[in-house]
């Protein structure tokens, strides 16, 4: 109901904006892995194939652009096949795949990965072989683009440069990431509860859980995403078609 509730809030939004234009709504779950749940609400997370999304998709029929899932997960590959066939972007979110899991989600429709590097699993080690995750999936495959959250807390110029290196200008979506904080004048030290219950603490210009475990989502606007990646060595030009012309 809270997830209705908000594309119902960036339609209206969307039939009433003049400058800037909302296109769409992107839903980030509520099919992703409880193993990398993040910053998720305790119990808001769901399984697709135990679960009726027709509520979702029915609140906003040609207003659902891009929807967030983890492929893994029972009923995962299917879901993807549904929201393509309805128009929709399906990018791999909050996901512990392996490489050969999101190999076989892109056979279902896939295309994407949702803030790379956060909440995505990466390599492991079982017993003398080494498993590749999502992480090295978005680094190397060619039919994904990836978004990154360019804010500079989560991810280390280093990485930013990394992943461009990598994906090159065509394939990487700025994306802050961002709270309802964003852009808010914020006192370090403080917790703010969000709407939907998760308390977070304001630390270092960016938010945190409160076990400090984990980043909470960022504070920033899209401008620091771009700047961000200029320091990284990234273009200008390229820079700012990464927060504009590849999410469009």
């Amino acid at each position: 109901p809270e997830l209705v509730n908000a594309i119902d809030g960036i339609r209206r939004a969307a039939q009433a904006a003049d400058s800037p234009s909302i296109l769409g709504a992107h839903l980030e779950g509520p099919c992703l892995n409880p193993l990398q749940s993040g910053a998720q609400a305790p119990g808001s997370l769901a399984v697709p194939a135990e679960t009726d999304l027709s509520p979702l998709f029915d609140a906003w029929p040609e207003g659902i652009r891009m929807m967030g899932a983890a492929p893994e997960l029972e009923g995962g590959m299917a879901l993807g096949d549904e929201i393509t066939k309805k128009g929709i972007t399906a990018s791999i979110a909050h996901s512990n795949a392996t490489y050969y899991e999101v190999q076989e989600a892109l056979k279902h429709g896939y295309c994407d990965v949702t803030h790379l590097y956060s909440s995505c699993s990466g390599l492991v080690r079982v017993n003398s072989y080494r498993i590749p995750g999502l992480i090295e999936a978005g680094l190397n495959l060619d039919e994904l683009t990836v978004q990154v959250i360019a804010d500079g807390k989560h991810l280390p110029l280093e990485l930013l440069s990394l992943i461009y290196r990598c994906k090159g200008a065509e394939k990487i979506e700025l994306i802050t990431d961002g709270l309802e904080f964003s852009a808010s004048e914020l006192k370090e030290g403080t917790v703010y509860r969000q709407k939907n219950g998760v308390e977070t603490v304001y630390e270092d210009g960016v938010m945190k859980l409160l076990s400090r475990q984990a980043f909470a989502g960022s504070v920033a606007t899209l401008s620091r995403c771009v700047q961000n990646m200029v320091k990284a060595d990234v273009p200008v030009d390229q820079a700012v078609r990464m927060a504009s012309e590849n999410p469009a």
